[in-house]
């Protein structure tokens, strides 16, 4: 359990040190707004494990409305992390390309992404699969298997979903 806990720190300070470069670059902030940046990022963080751990406890609209809002922030800064180390390697192999244009890319990549993400979760996707089993026993002839993923049911999708 230590391990996961310190691991999952160390993945989401360098995830928070990446889009905090990422950020500064884009937005031509000096060492100040750099502080600012990475502050909000921890903030963010911070809220989020917050309010994931409260919701397990209470069910309220606002509790309800402040996850929501971090698990937007997580689910942005995540596709931000992306780019941003992405960007670093792309920096790694063309030294002489402009940080500005490549922060600039990554961020519209980033929110891109998300965005597209952000609409593909209100839309519910049912598939049928039927598949041909060779040396199937026979009381297995005629069954169907049903495989649920990635409803994100909880504090975001009430069981009406």
């Amino acid at each position: 359990m230590i391990a996961f806990i310190f691991i999952s720190v160390t993945l989401l300070g360098a995830a928070i040190y990446f889009v905090s470069l990422l950020l500064s670059v884009f937005f031509l902030v000096g060492q100040f707004g750099y502080i600012i940046i990475l502050a909000s990022l921890l903030l963010i963080s911070l809220g989020f494990l917050i309010t994931l751990s409260l919701s397990h406890f209470f069910n309220n609209f606002c509790l309800r409305i402040a996850y929501c809002f971090f698990s937007l922030a997580i689910g942005l800064l995540f596709y931000l992390t992306c780019f941003a180390i992405v960007c670093q390697i792309i920096k790694l192999f063309f030294p002489n390309i402009s940080l500005i244009i490549l922060a600039g890319i990554s961020l519209f990549l980033a929110v891109s992404f998300f965005s597209i993400g952000l609409v593909e979760t209100f839309i519910s996707k049912i598939k049928n699969i039927s598949v041909k089993m060779v040396n199937l026993p026979d009381n297995w002839q005629g069954k169907r298997i049903v495989q649920i993923s990635d409803v994100h049911l909880g504090d975001i999708y009430g069981a009406s979903f």
